[in-house]
């Protein structure tokens, strides 16, 4: 655009100085001189002038600006990772220790359940305790 308005102000300026002097009318009907006017409009400035004008509304005329809207994105959909549930162990009040395991004696048969079956006189519950 600033190249055309430069060409456009170099060929105003360059075909003023042809029409600057005007005519010199040599040979008039008067038989001598006319009065130096050139033979252009008003000495020789008016038509460069009218060219240069219409050079200059033409580069600074406002045509419409038809451009096409920027395209909307949605933004991506944010990863938020599922909610982790921490379950905590549950308080327990301080365990009791497991009963320590029990034989069955029988006095009258002298045996141990399960090698003795029934025993007439009643089962002892004695602390097992493993032979040395």
């Amino acid at each position: 655009m600033k190249e055309l308005l430069c060409i456009a102000i170099i060929a105003v300026l360059s075909t003023a100085p042809a029409f600057a002097e005007g005519g010199h009318g040599h040979g008039g009907r008067d038989g001598g001189h006319s009065r130096g006017h050139g033979g252009y409009w008003g000495g020789g400035w008016i038509v460069p002038a009218l060219i240069g004008g219409a050079i200059a509304y033409d580069l600074t005329y406002p045509y419409p600006y038809y451009a096409q809207p920027y395209p909307v994105y949605a933004p991506p959909p944010v990863y938020t990772p599922p909610p982790v549930y921490v379950q905590t162990a549950p308080a327990y009040a301080p365990s009791v220790p497991p009963p320590a395991p029990m034989w069955y004696y029988c006095v009258a048969a002298n045996g141990y359940y399960p090698y003795v079956t029934s025993c007439p006189s009643g089962w002892q519950v004695v602390p097992a305790v493993p032979p040395r």
